[in-house]
Parts: C-alpha cells; structure tokens; sequence
C-alpha cells in the first residue's frame, strides 16, 4: 500500500473542491486560467470584463473535463452555503466580496498558480449544467430530460435562498415547462437576486446527440430543440459574465452555436494543448512519490523502464496541428494506472509490458463498432496525409469516420509542419483496446496467448501455419454474427491491430480498396476477402483487375498476395470453412 501521507489518487471524484480539501493529488491547471480569462480594461472601474465571454473546448470523454469545469465553478462563486465543507477564511483581495453564507477559503487555491491573482474577476453565481444526463432515445424524451434538469436546478438555488417569484424574479421553472425560457428563466433570476452577471459552464454539451450520429430518425428535431435551447445564452448576454462550454466533439457546434459568433474554440490551440491532460513533466514532477515507490517495490521496474512504459502505454495524446504542441497522457487512464501499481501482481505484468488497460470504460465504442460492423468504417494509413479540415465537417446524418475516431481519442494527430499530417492510434492501450471493443462485438474472448502464433507466422512469412491457425481461431467463434463478408474483414483487422500489425481495412490506392493491408517488419500482405464466392475471384481483383499490389512493389519489404474466401451456409450452425491461397508479388532482393 502507498504510504498514509501520500496525497489520494482522486480516481473516483472530478469535484476540485473536494480534492483540494481532502488533500489529494491535484495536478495545477489554473496558469492556463491566465489566457482563457484574459480581461480587458474596464471603462467604469470594478470588474474587468473577459476578453471572450463564449469559450468551447473539445475532449474525449474522461480527459479531466468536468474537474475543468468544476475548478472554474469554484474559480468565480468559492463554496456555496449547502456545502458541508468548513470554510470561513476568505481572501480580501475579492473585487467583490461574496454574499452571505458563500465562502473563498484560503487553501482551495494556495499552492497552485492562481493563488497570486485569484480575485481579480470578482464573485458570480454560476449555473452548471451537466448534459450528460439528457441522454434518452429521443427528441421528445430528450426535451423532457431536459426540463426537468433544469427545474432540477432551479430547486437546487432556492435551497441558497433564491426566492423564486416574489420581487422581480421570475417563478420557479417546472419540469414540463419550455427549457429554453427556463434557462432564461433561471440566469434572469440569479442575477436579478445576486445582482452579479452570471457564469454559465455546460459539462458535455453535445452528449444529447450522441445516440442520433448515423442519421437516426428524429435527428433534426433533436439538434433544433437543442438550438433553441443554446440559444438562450446569447440572448442573455448582457446578464452572463462567462459561457464555458466542453464536450467530446466539435461536429455539432456550428449548428448548435450558430448565434455565439464569437465563441472562441481553444480546441486545437496550443494555448490550451495541456489543459486538459497530463504532459510528461507533470507526470515525473507530480508523481514522483509514487513512482519512486514503485520503483522501490519492484526494482525491475526502475531505470526508466516504468517510465518508458507508461509513456508508450498511456501517452501520445496531441489536440492540433501543430508538432510543437505537447503530447498528453488521459488523467483518468494514468491515475487508474497508479492506483492499481499498489498490486504486485500488476507491477508483475507491467514488467512483461502488460499494464492495465482501462480504455474501455473511458472511451465511446458503441457507436464506432456498431459503424465498422456495418461495414460503413475503415481506419485510415497513418502514413498517408490527412486534411485537418475534415475535423470539423462533421453531420449527424454523415459522420465522418476519422474525425469520430479522433473526436472520441481513438485516434490522435501525428507529423505536421513540414511532414505529412496524419491521423494513427496514440499508444498501446487505445490500440488494443479498440481491437479488443470489436472483437468483444462478435462475441470473441480476448486471449493473448492465442495470437501469438497467428503473429509469428506472419513476422516469417510462414502462411501455412497463418492459415492454419486462422482455421483453428474462426472454428471456436459465436456464428451467428458472421453472415456477410463485413464481419469477417472487421474481425481479422482487429486481429491483426491486437497483434500489434499494421493493419487498415479497405486500404485506398490509385485503382480501388484493398480489403486488408498488414505490414510487419519485412512483409507487406494485400489481403483480399472474399464470402462464398471463390479464391480466384479475390485473386483476380488483387492481380489483374485492380493491381492493388502495385503501390508496394518498390519498397524494401517483400509483399505477398493473400486470397481468401470465406464459405458457410446460411442456415447451417457449423464453422465457416476458409479458403486460401497466397503468391509472392515482390521482392526486394530480385
């Protein structure tokens, strides 16, 4: 067990306030708070104004948004009067003191950047909407989640005593009202009573419309309700002080937001490439006690090994175009990570490179293994260029496949400047994890053990042993899922990615899609599938038809054409019978 005064791995709790007064591990972000809210002179004296009052910022589920979030909630109101939470020691520095019962102790921000300068934008109440909770099938269920979220929040301020109705303010929202007007209802009442300009910080603005990516019925009336709803934040803007939105992706936003024409998106921005996210150094400065425990408890670990594999694993995170800006670890991933360190039996894993995967419950897979079943997906070659302006042409009826998988953290940027831009994995454990999510999807039991042949004859060129142990790994499969050719490229690519091959699906070159290419150290394979037809169909499309070999026959590895045809009855519960032939196409020393 880690020693009693090291700080808490908060992996369960993204409220600062609560890690900051228990003590825990809190990795200082609020120097980034210098640039997003940067103020402007104020003509009249007292509160400076923001230099950008609408801010958005994109990142992958579980990337430290809603602590984010919560900081900067804690940032402009301290702690409410319903928290139980000791704190009677307020700052002076405050333009503008808090009201009774609100409180700015001393130690929520001693000890990080902001200590020297937190104050300077006064006290504002500020209304928190967690979206994350409108996440119901449809557009009417969605409005409704809505609304009652929003009188959810309204009782929440009475309980602060904001006396809804009496005076000028407003009623209390009520759960089957409009949920654009009680919004506006809700901001118009807090700074009537407070008689502040109000914070409003939006926690996974776009999680209402995940289920309706891929042209889902009701797409539109979602997305128009919601717009109507975001909309409601520009017509107070003479009562909002700062609008902060996050989510996971940034397809939405130009519908939802087309009334903020002057939101300022820090999504790619090197200003904000490390705001979310841990960079190398906050890793060996932040963490040092537990690593350095580590390392003590399993010396095999030390001299960088535990390092080197924490970055490959956890690491290669990088939010824009630009190669300068840093790469990241996923907070929650890592901080997991250390948690489980404490077992001896996890830091005998990591010695054999086997670290915790834990991906899976941070990532979104459903929706993209659900597109790759249908075989409406294909990841890209990372050494191909790719146009970054693809990132933001998202459509809910049309998504874009590469910009979802790079939107939801599968996929992160690499190259740029004066190489190529493109588009791979960040490291091992999103890499296996994606293979692991689809083949979970045809009900396949994830075994190492059994690759490891299936790996070895391809790094030797062996194909008859390939072959033969493909045969062995298709016959202990769930059948019934396999019905057209779609599921079998799916389920073979994500063999080869589990394997650690290079490997894309429908591999685009100037004559048409190969099916499959996987490169190892020496061989290139351009795999063409087949289902009940024939191998020499597969062979005729690779070799004559569309030479999809073509593009690999100049290069330094040996490049073999594999044709295979996979065939089963439709009614029949037996295994899939697979045939195969394969040729050498190229070779470097002829």
């Amino acid at each position: 067990m880690y020693p009693r005064h090291f700080p808490p791995l908060h992996t369960g709790s993204s409220e600062f306030i609560e890690i900051r007064n228990q003590g825990g591990l809190y990795v200082d972000k609020t120097g980034f708070f210098r640039k997003l809210l940067e103020t402007t002179p104020a003509k009249s004296g007292g509160i400076p104004p923001l230099a950008h009052q609408f801010q958005f910022l994109a990142r992958p589920r579980r990337f430290g948004k809603s602590l984010l979030v919560s900081t900067l909630e804690a940032w402009f109101q301290g702690i409410p009067p319903d928290r139980t939470i000791p704190a009677d020691d307020t700052p002076s520095r405050a333009l503008v003191s808090p009201p009774q019962g609100w409180s700015v102790p001393k130690w929520l921000w001693q000890g990080l950047d902001a200590d020297a300068w937190h104050g300077v934008h006064g006290w504002h109440p500020v209304l928190r909407l967690d979206m994350s909770v409108v996440s119901r099938s449809s557009a009417t269920s969605m409005r409704s989640d809505l609304g009652f979220e929003m009188a959810n929040l309204a009782r929440g301020w009475a309980d602060r005593g904001v006396p809804w109705g009496t005076g000028v303010l407003p009623p209390m929202p009520q759960a089957d009202g409009d949920p654009a007007m009680a919004l506006r209802n809700i901001v118009d009442g807090l700074y009537r009573h407070y008689r502040a300009t109000v914070v409003v910080v939006v926690d996974e603005y776009d999680a209402p419309l995940h289920r309706f990516i891929g042209g889902v019925k009701g797409a539109d009336e979602a997305l128009a309700s919601l717009h109507d709803f975001y909309a409601v934040l520009k017509a107070c803007q003479s009562q909002v002080y700062l609008v902060f939105l996050t989510g996971i992706s940034r397809f939405s936003r130009v519908n939802l937001f087309s009334a903020l024409n002057n939101l300022v998106d820090w999504s790619d921005r090197p200003t904000a490439a490390a705001l979310c996210g841990f960079t190398q150094n906050e890793l060996e400065t932040c963490f040092t006690p537990y690593l350095e425990w580590i390392e003590s408890e399993t010396p095999e670990l030390a001299g960088g090994h535990l390092r080197d594999g924490l970055r490959a694993h956890y690491n290669g995170y990088r939010f824009g175009p630009d190669p300068e800006m840093p790469q990241v670890y996923n907070p929650f991933t890592l901080l997991e990570c250390m948690r489980l360190m404490e077992e001896p039996g996890i830091r005998r894993r990591a010695l054999a490179g086997d670290f915790p995967n834990m991906w899976a419950l941070s990532g979104s897979p459903t929706l993209l293994v659900k597109l790759v079943q249908q075989g409406k997906s294909r990841l890209p070659d990372p050494s191909l260029p790719w146009d970054y302006r693809q990132g933001t042409a998202y459509r809910l009826d049309a998504p874009d496949f590469t910009a979802l998988m790079l939107q939801s953290g599968y996929y992160t940027l690499k190259g740029g400047g004066e190489a190529p831009l493109t588009v791979d994995f960040p490291n091992r454990e999103v890499r296996d994890t994606y293979a692991r999510d689809l083949l979970a999807a045809y009900d396949i039991d994830f075994n190492p053990a059994r690759l490891q042949p299936l790996h070895a004859a391809l790094v030797n060129g062996d194909m008859e042993t390939w072959v033969r142990e493909l045969t062995t790994f298709f016959h202990g499969l769930a059948h019934q899922n396999l019905t057209t050719e779609a599921p079998y490229r799916a389920v073979l690519q994500s063999l080869l990615i589990a394997m650690g091959v290079d490997a894309h699906a429908e591999k685009s070159v100037w004559s048409g899609d190969a099916d499959l290419v996987a490169a190892t150290a020496g061989q290139t394979y351009v795999m063409e599938l087949k289902f009940n037809r024939s191998v020499a169909a597969a062979r005729e499309q690779v070799v004559h038809q569309k030479a999809y070999a073509e593009g690999w026959a100049h290069g330094s590895r040996t490049v073999f054409g594999v044709y295979l045809n996979f065939r089963r009855e439709a009614a029949s519960n037996t295994p899939p019978t697979i045939e195969c032939e394969w040729e050498l196409l190229y070779s470097p020393n002829a």
